[in-house]
């Protein structure tokens, strides 16, 4: 499956952060990530982001435990 083909016409304005959100043609947010990142460091990134604070390793550990059942 191609980028294009999952995500259709997703506007990635010049000099987008990663870590920063886009918005798609049909409205979605999507959040911009770099490829080289680990699970962890995902599962980190996106509480972070939707707290709009820091949390802590243990708040990351409970997330990706709650994700795998």
């Amino acid at each position: 499956m191609t980028f294009e083909n999952k995500f259709d016409y997703i506007a990635i304005p010049k000099g987008q952060a990663p870590g920063g959100p886009i918005q798609a043609s049909d409205g979605s947010w999507y959040l911009v990530l770099p490829l080289h990142m680990t699970f962890r460091e995902i599962v980190e990134h996106i509480r972070s982001f939707r707290s709009a604070s820091p949390i802590t390793a243990s708040e990351v550990e409970e997330t990706i435990a709650m994700l795998k059942q």
